[in-house]
């Protein structure tokens, strides 16, 4: 709080100020930095002219040790021009896409700032919990939706964008991290976009000026033919400098809003664009489960994902898919990248496949890196390769071709294998 305001301009949980919730994503942007070991820095100037107190309020119940330090500058403050820095929270639990509006695609309007006044503003992050459990872009994309921004008299908004992603500065439906110093996603859960995601825009070099009001929504909606999808978490901030005096529509931050919000359990469904396919629990179809063990957590689907640890270079285990009706087919492996992870290849009855390098486009590699060095993650791995498999049982040979300098182990985690009928 800034020169005696009352309730204090800057109202969010810890993680979500800066930039990147849930958990701890490191990233290093222009005014905010996450550190791997939990450090956070905000280098927004917050100027004051008499006064200034930090509080940390604890609303769970849970003890937590905190280490802070504030740097201080010299400031003059200006009664013409100086600003106070605001940073405003809000939540939207258990809310549906598509909506209920009569949009074909569901449209739905999240308002990130309503303000009256004179100021600038300067960025925006969000979060979201998608519980979608189709485990492809195309069965759980949700960010098609446009920003909008009203300044001062606007009947119509001076920026009306082209997609949640494009705000965000990766221009598709991203299922992985993609980071830069003013906009990016610095956590993706998976596999697709199920799961947690946060994503950063700075206005540092496009601050957006308001004299006398400033509105921003951001639509969510998803791409044509996505299943309705309830309880969505999105919790949004909006950054911005302002005179003394201004108004915003800003509500106190209940114990309700920052509950912890719990991956809930679920099984990977086909929706209506993959009818054919089918899924396979890896633990259900391997051939031997020497060297693996079952992983539990919510993040794999039915509770559980199986890691091998592989001893050798050239070891491999095998998994026997059934297949019911004889056609082309494309497999797709779900996988943990982790910072003890390592690398993989793919056969299916002893033809090589061919791997997207990143997401779902772009070069092809024989061997998968499931390095991650900050956290682990559910990543679905695109085969390219087309192939004619009968009815009957097909093998799927994993191999382990080493890991990577910074990996520390040679762990390789699959949660469940598809074969994805074209």
């Amino acid at each position: 709080s800034f020169d005696g305001y009352p309730d204090g301009q800057v109202q969010a949980p810890v993680g979500d100020f800066f930039g990147s919730a849930s958990g701890i994503n490191p990233m290093d942007t222009i005014p905010m930095i996450i550190e791997p070991d939990g450090t956070m820095t905000c280098r927004f100037l917050m100027p004051f002219e008499e006064s200034c107190e930090i509080v940390i309020d604890n609303l769970g119940a849970q003890d937590v040790n905190l280490v802070c330090s504030v740097s201080k500058i010299p400031y003059q403050w200006d009664d013409d021009k100086s600003m106070h820095f605001m940073a405003r929270w809000r939540t939207d639990k258990e809310t549906a896409y598509p909506s209920t509006s009569p949009d074909k695609f569901g449209l739905k309007d999240m308002t990130y700032l309503l303000t009256q006044g004179k100021g600038v503003y300067v960025g925006s992050a969000l979060t979201i919990y998608n519980p979608s459990p189709i485990p492809m872009v195309q069965g759980s994309w949700w960010g098609e939706g446009d920003e909008k921004i009203y300044i001062d008299d606007d009947t119509f908004p001076s920026f009306f964008g082209t997609g949640t992603e494009d705000y965000y500065g990766f221009s598709m439906a991203l299922d992985y991290r993609i980071m830069s110093p003013y906009a990016g996603q610095s956590k993706n859960d998976g596999p697709a976009n199920r799961g947690f995601a946060s994503n950063y825009r700075w206005h540092i070099s496009d601050p957006i000026l308001f004299l006398e009001k400033l509105d921003f929504y951001m639509e969510l909606m998803t791409s044509d033919g996505i299943e309705k999808i309830e309880d969505f978490y999105y919790a949004r901030i909006a950054y911005y400098y302002a005179r003394p005096g201004i108004t915003d529509d800003h509500v106190l931050i209940s114990k309700d809003d920052v509950q912890y919000i719990e991956r809930q359990p679920w099984l990977p469904e086909l929706g209506s664009r993959y009818t054919g396919s089918a899924f396979h629990q890896a633990e259900d179809v391997i051939e031997d489960a020497n060297n693996t063990r079952l992983i539990v957590d919510n993040l794999w689907a039915d509770e559980q994902m199986l890691l091998w640890t592989p001893t050798v270079v050239g070891d491999e285990k095998t998994f026997n898919l059934d297949v019911t009706v004889s056609g082309n087919y494309k497999l797709q492996i779900v996988a943990a990248n982790t910072p003890s992870s390592g690398k993989m290849s793919a056969y299916i009855n002893d033809g090589q496949v061919n791997f997207y390098e990143v997401g779902r486009m772009g070069p092809t590699v024989l061997i998968k890196d499931l390095f991650d060095p900050y956290s682990t993650v559910s990543r679905s791995l695109f085969g390219t390769n087309t192939v004619w498999l009968n009815v009957g049982q097909h093998e799927i040979d994993i191999v382990y071709e080493g890991k990577s300098a910074e990996s520390s182990g040679s762990d390789v985690g699959i949660d469940f294998l598809w074969l994805q009928k074209q």
